[in-house]
């Protein structure tokens, strides 16, 4: 499978009884931990393949140089094997434990940051990191404090206007998704990040140029050293005519994608066809461009809501559009509350690999719904979040995402979509499916899809994750359980959703950072989570068809 997101891994899950499924519980187990490890964290799962042992590891306590832990194993249908209680030193500790990433109470570092001021000119924010251990939930804080500002220019002399950016910032841990659950944790030394900055701006006419009618329509991409302000490398980039930022992104492989349109600035100066659009992709280290391309779009107006990019380095860009002013330019659109179209666009290996365009009635034309559903929810062409892409064993595509409503105070979240396009962007259907929780966390919150390919790879597993609460403490967790259905890709249709863990007597809901334990076999999942108080752990492994 071909991750193009990287995913929330909470789930969830509730149906009617007569309803049938593609999935089936195989094997569901609980077990109480000890007070102390109720009271410590959860600091990693691991899983030995070839002794086929899950072993849980609870940080319950520690001093100055040495922490407590509790480790409970069990075998592969979550049998318990036995508990470990030890005290180790954190030097050996992070030996041991590839997630353990204690490295002192304490450290920093050289950080840059970036942003434009009230008056739109670059601003550089020098500071430092200042990384400080919570013992509470086993990781680090990280504050920043602001010792200089400075606003640079381009060599020569000009004003730069900030738009976009990435920094070499510290990172403690980077979880790794294999596409369907969580794997593993892989550790990254935080010494490693530069702090260094690379930006790309908009070159500001000087006034001698301006006053000789020298306009130019430039752009420059930088970066720049977190100890002294230099330029690291630099690249320069520019327009015939003047250009709108319709959208940017920095793609999984580290480098800026930009999508430009015509500006409507008069008749001597515009590109006269606002349907000229261009694809620009930057690295981030050397700030070289990698690829330019022109294209015809086929929507003056694109609300594009995402970037996407999969396993072999094509990249994707979709969102809503309106082709109903196409007469019209991007800049004088702006705001627009209704839209017509959803377009899609694939680059692959340097090159425009097709351009699509769906029309709202094709929407509705190609509605599906879980059978024992009685609605189908469906998008109506509104301001609608995407949460991202998912890319099939056969190339499909399944974008995700949720209708809402806006609210005094934010958004509220209801019925979860998903558009199923073909591997060529021809819209296959359209899935409905309701939120079944209606409390305030529920609607607060985005319900983020995770899909798994079948073991035939003729259908993809679709999970998503209701909210039943929030639990408070001093601890606070968000209660989220599993829903599982399944999409046939050939025949464009989803089957019900399973509930996991919520039977009528005891509910069980999802860790929150270990919500799937790892397992090399892409034909089942096991779902880990815990009851509300924490104490009694939760096994459920589920077979997909």
């Amino acid at each position: 499978m071909k991750t193009l997101t990287r995913v929330m891994m909470m789930i969830a899950c509730i149906m009617l009884a007569t309803a049938t499924y593609a999935q089936k519980v195989e094997v569901e187990k609980t077990y109480e931990i000890s007070g102390k490890a109720k009271r410590g964290y959860l600091g990693g799962v691991e899983y030995d393949e070839a002794k086929q042992i899950y072993s849980l590891t609870y940080v319950t306590k520690s001093t100055a140089k040495i922490g407590r832990f509790e480790t409970y194993k069990f075998d592969k249908d979550f049998n318990f094997i036995e508990l470990v209680e030890e005290e180790v030193e954190f030097e050996k500790a992070r030996t041991k434990w590839r997630w353990f990433t204690f490295a002192g109470e304490e450290s920093s570092g050289e950080l840059l940051t970036v942003e434009n001021n009230m008056v739109g000119q670059l601003v550089l924010k020098k500071g430092r990191f200042v990384r400080k251990w919570d013992w509470f939930y086993g990781g680090y804080d990280v504050d920043y404090i602001l010792t200089e500002k400075v606003k640079p220019k381009d060599p020569e002399g000009r004003k730069l206007t900030l738009v976009t950016y990435a920094t070499d910032a510290p990172s403690d841990q980077i979880t790794t998704y294999g596409g369907w659950g969580w794997l593993g944790v892989k550790t990254k030394d935080y010494s490693a990040a530069t702090g260094d900055v690379t930006v790309v701006c908009a070159v500001g006419n000087s006034m001698k140029d301006a006053k000789a009618g020298n306009i130019k329509y430039e752009y420059v991409t930088m970066r720049i050293s977190a100890s002294d302000l230099t330029i690291k490398a630099e690249q320069k980039f520019e327009f015939a005519t003047p250009q709108n930022i319709v959208a940017t992104r920095q793609t999984p492989d580290g480098d800026f994608v930009i999508v430009f349109s015509p500006v409507n600035a008069g008749k001597k100066v515009s590109d006269p066809d606002p349907l000229n659009f261009t694809y620009v992709k930057i690295s981030s280290v050397d700030c070289k461009i990698k690829d330019r391309i022109s294209f015809k779009s086929l929507n003056s107006y694109w609300a594009v809501s995402d970037i996407a990019m999969d396993d072999d380095g094509n990249v994707f860009i979709y969102g809503a559009a309106n082709s109903k002013n196409n007469d019209k330019y991007w800049n004088e659109q702006i705001g627009a509350e209704k839209f017509s179209d959803f377009m899609i666009l694939k680059v692959a290996g340097g090159k425009l690999a097709w351009v699509t365009n769906t029309n709202l009635d094709d929407f509705e034309g190609k509605l599906q719904a879980p059978p024992s559903q009685k609605k189908a929810p469906a998008y109506k062409g509104k301001k609608f979040y995407i949460g991202g892409m998912e890319q099939a064993p056969n190339g499909d595509l399944l974008i995700y995402g949720q209708n809402y409503k806006p609210k005094e105070e934010g958004w509220e979240f209801t019925d979860i979509i998903v558009f199923h396009f073909s591997n060529q962007g021809k819209l296959m259907a359209q899935y409905g499916l309701d939120v079944l929780e209606g409390n305030k966390y529920a609607k607060a919150s985005f319900s983020e899809s995770l899909f798994v390919p079948s073991g035939d790879n003729k259908g993809m597993n679709w999970i998503i994750f209701e909210v039943a609460g929030m639990k408070g403490g001093n601890k606070p967790r968000q209660l989220n359980y599993a829903r599982i259905g399944k999409i046939d890709l050939a025949g464009a249709t989803v089957n019900d959703f399973m509930a996991l863990g919520q039977a009528k007597g005891d509910k069980y809901y999802l860790e929150n950072s270990f919500p799937i334990l790892p397992s090399k076999d892409g034909n089942k999942l096991t779902f880990f989570g815990s009851d509300k108080g924490g104490r009694v752990l939760w096994f459920c492994r589920v077979a997909m068809d």
